[in-house]
């Protein structure tokens, strides 16, 4: 799935459910999250990542895209990083400077609602 289409599905959903949520367009400013999103006072940078593997994904994120996380973290938001691939999303949910900093768990959803199902209802 591509990350465009990713982002349709992903949008059409939260404006569904009421989430407030607006794509991150900045330019000339790198790291900055994809998406920025404040679901259920909860604020939260989801970044989109398009790989075959979730390895290949983290691969892919760069220092300055983790100093941004260490920011919100630290700012008392959450980061996010989301991907698709196998026909099934996963998501590594960031709420701490030390998961940030150790390997977390990886989540797994078989669709978009449950992720948002997992994203209204914890503290990642």
């Amino acid at each position: 799935m591509k990350e465009s289409y990713l982002k349709v599905k992903l949008f059409r959903e939260m404006r569904k459910r009421n989430i407030y949520f607006f794509r991150a367009v900045v330019t000339g400013v790198a790291g900055v999250p994809d998406i920025v999103v404040c679901c259920k006072g909860k604020f939260v940078g989801l970044e989109l990542k398009n790989s075959n593997s979730f390895e290949a994904t983290m691969k892919k994120w760069t220092p300055i895209q983790r100093y941004t996380a260490r920011k919100i973290i630290e700012a008392g938001g959450f980061y996010t990083i989301l991907c698709y691939y196998n026909n099934a999303y996963q998501a590594i949910c960031y709420s701490s400077i030390s998961q940030l900093q150790n390997k977390c768990e990886v989540k797994q959803f078989s669709t978009i609602e449950e992720f948002l199902n997992f994203l209204e209802g914890s503290n990642a």
